[in-house]
């Protein structure tokens, strides 16, 4: 579903005339669609969404700073919390930690063998400082979530907003037309807490299904295939 046709969908269950286009149409309630959209599209994005999930890496500098995230990743959202580690020397670099945690640090006299890292004003900073030429990789959150054109199957996201009306989402098209929905009405001042509370509830049921999630045994080992409370080390002690 594009652009277009989910807005279309939409004004169907809000109960306003389908319009022709959305994209630079001056139309108040498509306005407020377009508005409606971005804004629930830009929600989205903030979840937790597998498709959203890249690897990043960076060569490090013999620096502090490693520069700009933005850099490192043009389209960095967030990062993926304990990803990232050093494959040069094998080791995790700890972080992001805080700025008393940071402050401590850099106070201290012994550097130590961890790394650890921040982010201050859109740069990446390392503390001890890094030796040149060390690969770096970490996993992140894009913030990108339209595809605006760029073809591939599954869709492939390259922008933050739409631009388009041709333009696609790459989580599902249903959820966002929800979200649409109750965000327009609210606008105007209508009932929308049923639409609202529907559209939430959507939400955690597909983010418990996204990707795939690892399986929390509350009944002990496993013993040839069945549950069992059987230790799996320590026999006999």
């Amino acid at each position: 579903m594009t652009l277009l046709t989910i807005c279309k969908d939409a004004a169907d269950e809000i109960g306003i005339p389908q319009p022709a286009t959305i994209i630079n149409n001056s139309d108040p309630s498509v306005l407020q669609l377009l508005r409606s959209a971005n804004r629930a599209g830009k929600n989205l994005a903030k979840k937790s969404w597998e498709i959203l999930k890249k690897e990043g890496s960076f060569t490090s500098a013999a620096a502090e700073s490693q520069g700009l995230m933005t850099t490192i990743a043009s389209d960095f959202g967030r990062f993926s919390n304990d990803t990232l580690y050093n494959r040069t020397t094998k080791f995790k670099i700890f972080g992001p930690i805080t700025d008393t945690q940071w402050q401590r640090l850099k106070a201290s006299t012994a550097s130590g063998i961890r790394s650890y890292f921040r982010i201050r004003s859109g740069k990446l900073n390392v503390h001890p400082q890094m030796s040149a030429t060390q690969s770096c990789f970490f996993e992140y959150y894009s913030k990108n979530w339209v595809d605006s054109g760029t073809g591939a199957t599954p869709a492939v996201a390259d922008a933050a907003v739409f631009n388009n009306d041709a333009n696609t989402v790459v989580f599902d098209e249903e959820l966002l037309t929800m979200g649409i929905v109750w965000r327009f009405l609210k606008s105007k001042g209508l009932p929308y807490t049923d639409q609202q509370a529907e559209y939430e509830q959507a939400l955690r049921d597909m983010l418990t299904q996204d990707g795939a999630k690892g399986i929390i045994n509350m009944t002990g080992g496993m013993y040839e295939g069945w549950p069992a409370n059987v230790p799996e080390l320590g026999y006999g002690v």
